[in-house]
């Protein structure tokens, strides 16, 4: 494991409450953990941005090819006995 950074961060009241609170509630080891998995869910939310994003930005070829794919499939194919 990599050893871990210091880092100083000023919170405000609430927050600094509400990792207090997840702490005890989920019973985390410390305030570094709680702001760790915040971060890694940070992490996650930016990983799901960039897919759909990725997705959006594929959707009209996708169109254009699975239109391609059905004129092809409707050659004069359908019902014919092999």
């Amino acid at each position: 494991m990599q050893s871990a950074h210091k880092l100083s961060v000023s919170l405000d009241p609430a927050a600094f409450a509400f990792i207090d609170t997840y702490r005890q509630r989920y019973n985390t080891a410390s305030r570094s953990q709680v702001v760790c998995e915040a971060l890694h869910a940070l992490e996650q939310r930016e990983r799901d941005r960039s897919l759909e994003a990725a997705y959006s930005d594929s959707a009209h070829d996708d169109t254009i090819i699975n239109a391609e794919f059905d004129a092809v499939a409707a050659d004069g194919l359908d019902h014919e006995t092999w």
